[in-house]
């Protein structure tokens, strides 16, 4: 999505779930990896910003899992960037 704040975003994901999960930082790159629980299994959000957009990438062992991953990521991005109207796209 286009922002020009990605990079903070990752940083609020980050310091929001951080303490939740390993993770694996390479640059504007982080993937967290979420241990499997009782209502979504093991899954992945992988975070890429750059100058221009923020890329996030949700897998995990069901399309119904990864599905209400992006909805929970989604809504935290929402508030994260609640003075910005961005445009959220998933895609398959």
């Amino acid at each position: 999505m286009a922002t020009e704040r990605a990079a903070r975003y990752v940083k609020q994901f980050v310091g929001h779930w951080g303490e939740h999960t390993e993770r694996i930082e390479d640059g504007e790159s982080i993937v967290m990896y979420f241990d499997a629980d009782d209502r979504y299994g093991a899954y992945t959000v992988h975070f890429e910003a750059d100058e221009h957009a923020l890329t996030i990438r949700v897998r995990s062992q069901t399309r119904a899992t990864t599905d209400a991953i992006a909805e929970v990521v989604a809504d935290h991005l929402g508030r994260f960037a609640r003075r910005e109207n961005l445009n959220i796209t998933w895609t398959q």
